[in-house]
């Protein structure tokens, strides 16, 4: 097992995992044998509590929130607004194809897809995989547009 290394009673990991405070104590973070953010919390008062751990994030589960049919996209296809993780006052826009097992950022990219799945015949597997590689095609071409051309 390696030791963590750290700044120092500056601030940040001690050598041993935990870390310091103002006065530079080592304060342990993650339970007596655990790294760092191993998944509990020490509130100060001797007891770690165990941090709820994934499917807690409306994110997690997005069937969970409330959702809104599309009327420019086929019957089933829904949007829902998420909450951002980093700052939960915020929410994406995310489309969903019937059943929930797909979602896009876009309604631009929901209508590529389904434009896809037409041409494949309905068959969801092979119409996921030539649009993810039509994305990353579209990515690419947006990326070298940026950089002017010019060979990365």
């Amino acid at each position: 097992k390696k030791e963590k290394t750290g700044p120092g009673p500056e601030g940040g990991a001690a050598a041993d995992g935990g870390a310091r405070d103002a006065a530079g104590e080592t304060a342990p973070s993650g339970g007596p044998d655990g790294p760092p953010g191993d998944g509990t919390a020490d509130d100060g008062d001797g007891t770690e509590e165990k941090r709820p751990r994934g499917g807690k994030h409306p994110r997690d589960d997005p069937a969970t929130l409330p959702s809104r049919p599309d009327p420019s996209l086929p019957a089933g296809w829904v949007q829902r607004s998420v909450p951002r993780r980093s700052n939960p006052d915020r929410s994406d826009t995310l489309w969903f194809a019937p059943g929930g097992n797909r979602r896009f950022r876009s309604r631009a990219e929901a209508r590529r897809y389904i434009s896809k799945l037409d041409g494949c015949g309905g068959d969801e597997g092979r119409a996921h995989a030539e649009h993810v590689r039509a994305e990353r095609e579209i990515s690419a071409r947006k990326r070298e547009a940026r950089s002017g051309g010019k060979g990365e």
